[in-house]
């Protein structure tokens, strides 16, 4: 079974932000004729930084709507461009997998602290640790719905999938 991540609405957000920069790169090499010297150098430096700012952002944006989770025989598969993988059933409690909502009542599954991945306000992907001191990966939209899934070694697993009653459900019924 594949399942998309919830909606990352802030998507366009990062889009307009890369397009922003592309157009602000566009008008500052316009303003850079008129300098000379260090300044020019600089200007040119800055231009470039932002001109490889405005693609990133876009890429960012795009590559959150395509966040897929799938379940089969071997576990639960995260399928991302920067993040993912499959992670076996014989590593995660499959059994104690639950719906949980981290910002509310179940705050000690808050990510606390970004160790390896990307925090943004509503896209958490990749390696955190939780409020209750746990290494998790998580590959969140939605931290109001979001499903818990603890595991056997040193981290667990948090995922926000558009269904999260049928993917709890498909989980534990393996796949």
């Amino acid at each position: 079974m594949t399942y998309a991540l919830a909606n990352f609405e802030p998507s366009y957000i990062l889009h307009g932000a890369g397009a922003f920069c592309l157009v602000a790169a566009l008008v500052a090499g316009v303003r850079l004729r008129d300098q000379d010297g260090w300044r020019r150098v600089v200007g040119v430096v800055g231009i470039l930084l932002v001109l490889l700012m405005g693609p990133g952002l876009m890429y960012i944006g795009h590559s959150a709507n395509h966040v897929l989770l799938r379940i089969d025989q071997r576990g639960v598969e995260i399928d991302t461009v920067f993040y993912g993988g499959v992670i076996n059933d014989s590593m995660l409690h499959i059994e104690q997998a639950r719906i949980v909502n981290p910002s509310g009542a179940d705050a000690e599954l808050r990510p606390t602290r970004r160790t390896n991945g990307v925090g943004l306000p509503s896209l958490k992907l990749g390696w955190f640790q939780l409020a209750n001191g746990r290494r998790a990966f998580l590959a969140v939209s939605d931290l109001d719905r979001a499903v818990y899934i603890p595991g056997n070694e040193s981290y667990d697993l948090l995922v926000s999938p558009e269904d999260p009653e049928r993917f709890v459900a498909d989980l534990q019924a393996g796949g």
